[in-house]
């Protein structure tokens, strides 16, 4: 009586494996597993099978040579299989060869080729073909195709399993192996980018003299290099005949930086409904303060009523600061724990003129902070969002915050801490990758002294005087 168990065949191949496999279990046996390895003699695979396990099969005649170019024994073992076919197709043992061949041939057809595939078809015609031809013959090809489709079956059923290990006698992957790779791959990305900084620098030494010093001064001030190109191309095409200390130069060079600077105006109450403002950004670059600086703004100057909001509950000090200033300017303040409760907060708010929303700070480069934030926030959430950034931070870091809180829809930008750099050019910078208009820019702690309302050509000013300031320390 067979019995159902588990085995494991190894040899130096995988087609050694499976074939030890079907000596014992046949070829319904299913593979559950695999796996490679070394050992002294050198790399082998190892099947974990199983099936029903067959009896021992009766000794057989001594291995005859090989017939017409194919395996020893193959003539034999065809013999042997046909003989057991001769029932199947109402024949005996000793059925004409030929008939039990060309059988033979429409099994292996039927049953390892998908119903109506052309491959399994033509393997049969050519196999039946063959069987007219001779013993020999045709057993070498049965064989073959039999041995061959039995090794892509087996390969099967250890893919599906998730199992299946490449067909080769490579060495397995080691860390020794991942690491040289790995520093395969850096010396070519080196390469590459030593091929780009060529082509970047054959191309700025190819601009006109105006164009690189202008360029160069723009960079030092913070204006990213496609954009302090971009302006000086475009001044020197204004002066083609200007030097860079010209004062036609520097004023041309000006009116451009001012063009490119999209600003909001004064930020005035809505009429008849409150103006909502939600401020976000990364943590520690002064929203809390410049809401703070906004909301005293608005009740002193203009007289307006405010409101304040805070969805930053990941921070105690963050409630306690917002909610002194809601003492000090005597106006209400809402804690909002859930994106749910936000839209019955403004409406409680609604018959103030200016609704301001304190945030937590996200780090940019954590996509699951910013998407949690963003809950706060779906389309038509009621209000327009402003993001805060710091102009003392390195303008990869920038680029990287405008373009992450991007997915959060805001409207317009806030520059704060424009005392603690000498690079103006970073706000001029982050407007031109946001598309966005510039609300405000901060410039200290106090509140509300230091905001002012973003002005184009005063920005525009500020980096053209720090760009000459710096060449004349240079000098």
């Amino acid at each position: 009586m067979s019995e159902v168990s588990m085995h494991t065949f190894r040899g130096r191949t995988m087609q050694e494996a499976v074939a030890k496999l079907k000596v014992t279990l046949g070829p319904d046996a299913v593979i559950v597993g695999t796996r490679r390895g070394r050992d002294h003699q050198g790399s082998f695979v190892e099947i974990t099978a199983t099936g029903d396990e067959r009896a021992p099969a009766a000794p057989e005649a001594p291995l005859e040579p090989p017939a017409m170019g194919g395996r020893r024994g193959a003539s034999a073992a065809y013999a042997r299989t046909a003989r057991r076919a001769g029932p199947a197709i109402g024949g005996s043992g000793d059925a004409p060869f030929a008939e039990r061949a060309a059988w033979l041939a429409r099994q292996v057809a039927l049953r390892q080729q998908p119903t109506g595939s052309a491959q399994g078809d033509a393997a049969a015609r050519a196999l039946a073909a063959n069987a007219a031809g001779g013993e020999a013959e045709v057993a070498e090809r049965v064989d073959e195709a039999i041995g061959e489709l039995r090794s892509q079956l087996a390969e099967l059923h250890a893919a599906v399993a998730g199992l299946a290990q490449p067909m080769s006698d490579e060495p397995p992957v080691t860390e020794a192996r991942l690491r040289a790779e790995l520093g395969s791959l850096q010396s070519e990305l080196h390469a590459i980018r030593a091929l780009l900084a060529e082509r970047a620098a054959e191309g700025a030494a190819a601009r006109p003299g105006l164009v690189r010093t202008l360029a160069e001064r723009l960079m030092a001030v913070g204006v990213a290099e496609p954009y302090a190109v971009e302006l000086a191309e475009r001044t020197h095409k204004a002066v083609p005949g200007g030097t860079p200390d010209d004062g036609d130069v520097l004023a041309m060079l000006g009116r451009a930086l001012a063009d490119d600077l999209p600003c909001t105006g004064p930020i005035e109450p809505g009429d008849g409904r409150a103006r909502v403002l939600a401020f976000v950004g990364p943590t520690g670059v002064g929203k809390t303060t410049t809401i703070a600086k906004v909301a005293a703004r608005a009740r002193i100057l203009d007289g307006a009523s405010v409101a304040l909001v805070t969805v930053d509950t990941f921070r105690m000090a963050a409630i306690d600061q917002l909610a002194r200033y809601a003492d000090i300017l005597e106006c209400p303040l809402e804690v909002v724990k859930r994106p749910d409760d936000l839209p019955a907060a403004l409406e409680r708010l609604a018959g103030y003129d200016l609704v301001l929303v304190d945030t937590t700070g996200r780090n940019p480069r954590a996509a699951d902070q910013v998407n949690a934030l963003a809950r706060f926030f779906p389309a038509g959430w009621g209000g327009e969002m402003v993001l805060t950034v710091a102009c003392s931070t390195r303008l990869p870091d920038l680029f990287a915050t405008v373009d992450a809180f991007a997915r959060l829809r805001y409207d317009m930008v806030c520059v704060t801490k424009t005392d603690e750099t000498d690079a103006p050019g970073t706000a001029y910078s982050v407007v031109r990758r946001a598309a966005r208009p510039l609300a405000w820019l901060t410039d200290g702690q106090r509140v509300p002294e230091d905001i002012e309302d973003a002005e184009a050509a005063v920005l525009a000013a500020r980096v053209v005087g720090e760009a000459a300031a710096r060449v004349r320390l240079a000098g």
